[in-house]
């Protein structure tokens, strides 16, 4: 029997075989180091040239990390499914969970908590100077 795949925010970052970061112009960004991450609702829908692919999928400490390389073949739309696993749930052993230094502008925190799997957090987005 082959159980449903039930979407969850994550973090994702997706390199393809040029090592050029894919990130959804639609979604929050999440620069880690030189890699570019982003938050996903949980489904997402991006064009990527042919080759290997990496995939990376994080979701807080609770959950174990992805990472993946897919092989995309040139003209083809091709769907591919992660479940993320889920090690240990603090919340049943009465913890919450909650961050105070995410590198994430105010209106991209709500999609970053969800990511992260957070109870609450705050937004550190003076680092990146005054916008003008």
């Amino acid at each position: 029997m082959r159980l449903p795949i039930v979407p969850c925010p994550a973090r994702l970052r997706i390199y393809d075989c040029l090592g050029l970061d894919h990130i959804r112009a639609d979604s929050v960004s999440v620069p880690i180091a030189k890699d570019k991450w982003f938050v996903c609702s949980g489904r997402v829908r991006t064009k990527i040239i042919a080759g290997k692919a990496s995939l990376r999928i994080e979701r807080g400490t609770e959950y174990r990390p992805v990472i993946e390389v897919i092989d995309i073949a040139a003209d083809t739309t091709a769907r591919h499914d992660v479940k993320l696993e889920q090690g240990i749930h603090m919340s049943e052993l009465g913890y919450a969970s909650g961050e105070n230094h995410l590198h994430v502008p105010g209106d991209g925190l709500t999609a970053m908590l969800a990511a992260e799997d957070l109870n609450f957090g705050t937004s550190l987005s003076w680092w990146n100077g005054r916008k003008i």
